[in-house]
């Protein structure tokens, strides 16, 4: 099982959507920034081996998986939490069509992401 625990200095970024010409807009460089961002705090705590590596730049892709989120916002002006989940697995699954998913918010004084990966086994495997 992975877990991931990040204290933020604001609010999750939500997913999106980026075309060859959008790409070097505002939001397209924020939301970028914000991937790469959880790539490098997943990497910083769960360094690449040469053992299977199914998230950030993998060798082969297996699943399923299950990833649940839970955000934590500051104040009321947030992203939706199915798009900021959306976004965790665009930053963190190559391919995130095995992934299943669950997310769950609440408010606190400091924002936060907290990030659970396991292998997910539904009922008939």
């Amino acid at each position: 099982m992975y877990e991931l625990n990040i204290t933020l200095d604001h609010n999750a970024i939500p997913y999106h959507r980026t075309t060859q010409g959008s790409r070097w807009n505002r939001e397209s460089k924020r939301y970028m920034a914000w991937k790469e961002f959880l790539q490098r705090e997943f990497t910083i705590k769960y360094p690449p081996t040469k053992e299977y590596y199914p998230f950030v730049k993998p060798i082969v892709t297996l699943g399923p998986w299950k990833c649940d989120v839970m955000i934590t916002f500051k104040g009321a002006n947030h992203g939706d939490p199915d798009n900021i989940l959306k976004a965790v697995n665009d930053a963190l699954f190559k391919v995130d069509k095995y992934v299943a998913c669950s997310v769950a918010f609440q408010y606190a004084k400091i924002p936060a992401l907290k990030i659970n990966i396991k292998k997910y086994l539904p009922v008939g495997y």
